[in-house]
């Protein structure tokens, strides 16, 4: 009976320890992540002829599901938030345009605005769609995704602040420009502001890469921690005819101008294209079955 016991013993061990290697090398095909990201999201562009660009902070949260089709590759599926911002700022810039007064004359309106600064901010819903591949390891592994992503424009606003706007209006047919009264829409305003007004962009399509070290915690938890990059491939743009100047003289209400977009405006629009681009950190929390 002893001799039968001591052989038995080392076959039940190797069968124990041949079972617990096989449930740890088990595969977990699905993983469920919440993530954040930033901190550099901007609306990218040129300003215009005198203006510069000013990229400012965003960021992202989300959340998604991983398929692993093999030891190291796996697809994602995620759904995210991404929060977008920029600014354009002048010294100083001009325009003139014919128009009407009340009276039904013709004129050229000219003003001038100093020390403008527009904030831009846009909200977007992104699906992207990803491969990953993550390196053999055991408890600290690299990783790297690629893909693609739509992002729908849910939200999209821009306000401003200037310290000066001086406006006058000139009539040819009697040679003459009219530099008061303020009730004509004529003479110096001071410095102003515009409330935060929508902002019409185009849904953007994106092109992302991300990598990092995923490192396990345990069988069924992972944190990630990378760097990723988020380009924008399409222009947000809505309006390309750019004709509009900033500053819009009300015929019936003259005292009272609507202050356009700096990005669709003729004379502050460059000719460059209007991306979403985001790039920094991401951290993912990943849980498996």
């Amino acid at each position: 009976m002893k001799n039968t016991v001591a052989f038995i013993s080392p076959i039940l061990l190797t069968l124990v320890m041949v079972l617990v290697s096989a449930r740890g090398m088990a595969q977990n095909h699905n993983e469920v992540s919440v993530y954040i990201s930033g901190p550099f999201q901007s609306l990218r562009t040129d300003a215009g002829s005198g203006g510069a660009y000013h990229a400012r902070n965003g960021g992202s949260l989300g959340i998604g599901y991983g398929y692993a089709f093999s030891e190291n590759w796996s697809v994602l599926l995620h759904a995210e938030v991404q929060f977008y911002s920029s600014a354009i700022s002048y010294g100083q810039f001009s325009d003139a345009y014919e128009t009407t007064d009340i009276e039904g004359d013709t004129f050229e309106f000219r003003y001038t605005f100093s020390g403008y600064k527009e904030k831009q901010k846009a909200y977007f819903v992104e699906i992207p769609l990803m491969l990953q591949y993550t390196s053999p390891g055991v408890n600290t592994r690299f990783y790297a995704a690629a893909g693609v992503g739509i992002g729908f424009s849910v939200d999209a606003t821009y306000s401003a602040d200037y310290s000066k706007l001086s406006t006058s209006g000139y009539y040819s047919q009697w040679d003459a420009e009219l530099q008061a009264p303020k009730f004509m829409g004529f003479g110096n305003f001071g410095k102003g502001s515009v409330a935060s007004r929508d902002l019409e962009l185009k849904n953007t399509y994106m092109l992302k890469l991300e990598t990092g070290i995923k490192q396990v915690l345990n069988d069924k938890n992972a944190l990630y921690l990378g760097v990723y990059l988020n380009y924008g491939l399409n222009d947000l743009s809505e309006d390309k005819s750019a004709t509009a100047s900033v500053l819009t003289y009300q015929t019936d209400n003259p005292s009272e101008f609507n202050i356009n977009t700096l990005l669709y405006s003729g004379n502050t629009r460059s000719d460059s294209k209007l991306r979403a681009v985001g790039f920094g950190l991401k951290l993912r929390y990943g849980f498996s079955w």
